[in-house]
C-alpha cells in the first residue's frame, strides 16, 4: 500500500497523533485546499465545463470534510482513551462546530449552488434570451431581452462584422453575472459609449458603467439590487457582490451609493432618480431620445401599434380613407426606419420626403378659409424661429438642416396642435369642396409687393434670390415670414388664391414651405414642393367641373411675432426641482423644494425673485433679479442656461442645477 494511502486510512481510523490530524489535516490541507478554489475561480472556462469544476470541486470537498472532521474525532478518542483531558475534548468540540457550519453551509449556499450548476450543466437556463440589433447603418447597436450565457460572445462576433459601431444601447433586462462583467470588459476595451432608452437593470447596469460616456434617454431608468446565484444572496453569501462593488468603486462611485444599490434585496430593485445618477458618476448625462436609433421597442408588434398610433391623429384618419396608396407608402416608410434603428429625427426627414409628394393635391385646391387658418400656423412657427435664426432657415430650406435639427424647443406644443388640426382640416375640405381657380393671383400679389417694399424694402431681394442671403439668416428669416404675414393680411378669399398659387406648376414667385403631417413621434416641420411639381388628384380632385368658387371669409390677422418676455418663459417657464422626486406627482417623498419660474419671477416657498432686466436668447439669458427670503434682500446677476430639461442657475451663490418637473 502507498503511503499516501496508509495516511488516508489511519486518520480514518484515527491513528495519526491528535496534533498531526489536527494541524496538519485538519487546519493545513484546508488551507491548501482553499487556496486551489480560489484558482480553479479564476480560470476563464465555458459555463458548461465551469459548472462541472465547480460541482466536482464541492463534492471533493465535501468528501473531504467528512473524512477530516471523522479522523480528528477518531484520534480525539484515542488521546482520552490515553488520558489527556483537555486538548481530546476541545478537538471534538471544533469538530462539533465544523459539522454544523458544513451543514448550515449546504442549506444556505452550496447546496442552492450545486442546484444551480447542475441547471447549466445539463442546458438549463432561466434567464430571457438576448436581443441584439445593428441600428442607424452601422454606428450604433442594441443589446436588449436578457443576459443569459453566451451574450457576450455572440456580441463580440457582433461588433467584429460591424467595427463602425460607436453606441451600445443597453435595454436589457440583465441575467447572468458573468455575462455582465463580460460586457462590461468588450464595451471598455472597444471605447462605446453606453445609452439606456428604456430600463437597464441588475447585470445590465455592470455593462452600462463601463461606456465612455453614459447617458439616459428622458424617461430611461437604470435598477440595482444585491446580485444572486439562485436562491443565494448577500445575506447567505456576503462576498457575492464583491467583484461589482470593486468595479463601481474604480469608476468613482460613491460609498453611499453602493450601500444603497448592494443592499437592495435581490428580489427587489433600486431605481434612483436621475439627478443621483448624475451626482454618483453613473450617468454622464440625461439626454433627448430624438437625436438617437429608436430602441428599447419590440420589432414584431411595431406595425400594429404604428396604425393604433396613427390613426389617433385625425389627419392620418383623413389619409387613409381617401388617399390609402399615400397612407400605406408612408407608414411602411416610417415602420422599416424604426425596424432598422433610424433615429426620430432622420424619420422624420424621410416622412417630409415623401409628404412632399402628397400635399400639394390638397394644398392647391382647398377652400380659402381652412388653407388661410393652416397657413396662420405656419406664420406663426416663423414667428417663434425668429429667436433661433439658423433654425429658421432651415425650417424654409430643408436640404440645409442639421442632423440635429429640431424645432419643438422653440414652438409651443399648442402651436404645434393647432396645425395638425389645420391640416387635417385643409385636407377634409380639398376632398369634400375643391376649388377651381378662377382668378390669377398676379394682380392680387401686387397688392402685397407694394406692402412688403414698405415695410421691408430689401425683401423682395432675398424673396427673388435667398441663397445669396443665406449667410444672413436673420434677415432671410425675417423677409419669408413678412411676405408670408402681409399674404395672411388679405381679405381671406384673395389670401386664399395666392395661397393656392404656391402649388401650381409656375407659382408667380418664390413661396414659403409647407408643413409636414405630423407623426406621433414628429414635430411638424416644412417640406417644400419640387419646383414644376404637379401632383395627380384623385376622387373629385380629378373632375374639374366639380370644383366650385371660393367663397369670402374674414379671418382674425397673424399673430405677431414673440416678445422677449415670451421667449424668456418658453425657454424656462414651469416648475423646475433640484430632485425630480421632489416633483409634484413624483410619488416620492422629498423635503427638497420646487421652484416655479415665470417671465417675472422665480419663486420657492422660501423666497422669491423678481426678474427686473432679462437680456439674451435662445436658452442663454442674464437677467438682474431681486431677490427676497423675508429676512434679507439681495440684487442678483444671474445667468439662466438651459440644455433639455435641465437649467443652471449661476449667481455670486454658486451655480445650482434644477430638473423641469
Amino acid at each position: 500500500m502507498d503511503w499516501y494511502a496508509r495516511i488516508v486510512l489511519r486518520h480514518w481510523r484515527g491513528q495519526l497523533p491528535l496534533a498531526v490530524a489536527y494541524w496538519v489535516i485538519g487546519f493545513a490541507l484546508s488551507l491548501a485546499v482553499i487556496l486551489f478554489g480560489h484558482f480553479i475561480g479564476r480560470l476563464d472556462l465555458p459555463p458548461s465545463a465551469g459548472a462541472t469544476v465547480f460541482i466536482g470541486f464541492i463534492t471533493f470537498v465535501l468528501l473531504l470534510t467528512i473524512w477530516q472532521l471523522v479522523g480528528i474525532w477518531r484520534s480525539a478518542g484515542m488521546s482520552i482513551s490515553q488520558g489527556r483531558k483537555f486538548w481530546p475534548w476541545a478537538a471534538r468540540l471544533a469538530v462539533i462546530l465544523g459539522a454544523l457550519q458544513t451543514a448550515n453551509a449546504m442549506t444556505r449556499t452550496i447546496g442552492p449552488m450545486l442546484q444551480e450548476h447542475a441547471k447549466i450543466v445539463i442546458g438549463k437556463d432561466d434567464t430571457p434570451p438576448h436581443r441584439i440589433r445593428i441600428l442607424r447603418n452601422g454606428t450604433e447597436l442594441e443589446l436588449g431581452g436578457g443576459m443569459p450565457f453566451g451574450t457576450a460572445d455572440t456580441l463580440a462576433k457582433v461588433l467584429d462584422a460591424a467595427p463602425m459601431v460607436k453606441i451600445i444601447h443597453l435595454n436589457s433586462d440583465g441575467g447572468r453575472i458573468v455575462e455582465g462583467h463580460a460586457v462590461y470588459r468588450l464595451i471598455r476595451a472597444r471605447q462605446l459609449v453606453t445609452y439606456t432608452s428604456t430600463d437597464c437593470v441588475s447585470a445590465c447596469t455592470i455593462a452600462f458603467i463601463a461606456g465612455t460616456r453614459r447617458y439616459l434617454a428622458l424617461t430611461a431608468r437604470l435598477g440595482f439590487h444585491s446580485q444572486s446565484i439562485g436562491s443565494v444572496d448577500s445575506k447567505a453569501l456576503p462576498e457575492i457582490n464583491n467583484d461589482m462593488k470593486a468595479t463601481l468603486r474604480s469608476h468613482g462611485v460613491p460609498e453611499w451609493f453602493l450601500t444603497r444599490a448592494l443592499s437592495t434585496a435581490a428580489n427587489d430593485m433600486w431605481y434612483p432618480t436621475h439627478a443621483e445618477l448624475k451626482s454618483a458618476n453613473i450617468v454622464t448625462d440625461i439626454v433627448d431620445p430624438n437625436k438617437f436609433a429608436i430602441s428599447g421597442i419590440d420589432i414584431n408588434g411595431t406595425a400594429p401599434l404604428l396604425d393604433q398610433a396613427l390613426l389617433t391623429i385625425r389627419v392620418y384618419v383623413i389619409l387613409k380613407e381617401h388617399d390609402r396608396v399615400a397612407y400605406d407608402q408612408l407608414r411602411d416608410a416610417l415602420l422599416n426606419g424604426m425596424r432598422s434603428g433610424q433615429s426620430t429625427l432622420e424619420l422624420q426627414g424621410q416622412a417630409q420626403a415623401l409628404l412632399v409628394t402628397i400635399l400639394p393635391k390638397y394644398l392647391k385646391v382647398a377652400p380659402s378659409a381652412p388653407l388661410v387658418a393652416y397657413w396662420r400656423t405656419q406664420a406663426q412657427y416663423l414667428s417663434y424661429l425668429q429667436s433661433a435664426p439658423n433654425l429658421c432657415v432651415q425650417f424654409l430650406f430643408p436640404e440645409k438642416r442639421a442632423a440635429a435639427y429640431d424645432v419643438s424647443k422653440y414652438v409651443p406644443q399648442s402651436v404645434v396642435q393647432q396645425n395638425i388640426e389645420a391640416l387635417a382640416d385643409v385636407v377634409t375640405s380639398a376632398v369634400a369642396q375643391p376649388v377651381r381657380e378662377t382668378i390669377e393671383a398676379e394682380t392680387i400679389l401686387q397688392e402685397v409687393v407694394q406692402s412688403i417694399q414698405r415695410l421691408n424694402p430689401q425683401a423682395i431681394d432675398i424673396l427673388a434670390e435667398p441663397t445669396k442671403f443665406i449667410s444672413r439668416p436673420e434677415v432671410v428669416c425675417k423677409a419669408f415670414s413678412t411676405y408670408l404675414n402681409e399674404v395672411l393680411r388679405l381679405p381671406v378669399a384673395k389670401a386664399g388664391i395666392v395661397l393656392r398659387s404656391f402649388w401650381q406648376a409656375n407659382p408667380p414667385v418664390s413661396a414659403p414651405t409647407t408643413s409636414s403631417i405630423p407623426a406621433p413621434f414628429l414635430v411638424p416641420t416644412p417640406a417644400p414642393p419640387p419646383a414644376g411639381t404637379m401632383m395627380t388628384p384623385t376622387n373629385a380632385l380629378d373632375d374639374p367641373a366639380r370644383l366650385p368658387r371660393t367663397e369670402q371669409i374674414i379671418l382674425p390677422p397673424p399673430r405677431p411675432p414673440a416678445t422677449r418676455e415670451e421667449m424668456f418663459e418658453r425657454a424656462f417657464g414651469g416648475v423646475w426641482a433640484m430632485e425630480l422626486g421632489a416633483c409634484p406627482g413624483s410619488g416620492e417623498k422629498s423635503n427638497v423644494p420646487q421652484v416655479t419660474i415665470t417671465a417675472a419671477r422665480a419663486q420657492t416657498p422660501a423666497g422669491t425673485c423678481e426678474f427686473t432686466e432679462k437680456r439674451g436668447s435662445d436658452e442663454d439669458w442674464n437677467v438682474k433679479a431681486e431677490c427676497s427670503d423675508g429676512m434679507k434682500r439681495q440684487t442678483l446677476n444671474v445667468n439662466l442656461t438651459r440644455q433639455g430639461d435641465i437649467l443652471k442657475w449661476t449667481s455670486k451663490n454658486g451655480t445650482f442645477e434644477y430638473h423641469r418637473c
